[in-house]
């Protein structure tokens, strides 16, 4: 992860600037958290810097067992993003200009 300026600026990058300062941060699937914390969640918001899908993508096992409802930033990935949603059984609607608000189709 690359330290912004401020809180809230700090970002994911795939390389690293040399003029910027990184930091190591430790990750886990959401479905390997799950298991760890033994506690199904509610709710799950995402806001990870472009990279939501592939956090969701961690998370099949927790979608379907535990259907929370999910607050998801896309960061300009708004159709893909839909799309995988909807392909794993959830409805899908904007909340805004950046957010999605998805919730489990019925069955």
């Amino acid at each position: 992860m690359m330290a912004g300026p401020s809180d809230g600026r700090h970002h994911m990058a795939a390389t690293c600037d040399p003029l910027e300062s990184t930091v190591i941060v430790p990750v886990t699937t959401l479905d390997d958290f799950r298991a760890i914390k033994s506690s199904d969640p509610d709710v799950i918001l995402l806001d990870i810097e472009g990279f939501e899908q592939e956090a969701l993508t961690g998370s099949l096992e927790t979608l379907a067992t535990c259907r929370p409802l999910l607050v998801v930033e896309h960061h300009r990935r708004q159709e893909r993003l839909v799309a995988w949603l909807r392909k794993h059984g959830y409805c899908v609607e904007r909340i805004d200009r950046r957010h999605l608000f998805a919730t489990p189709a019925p069955a």
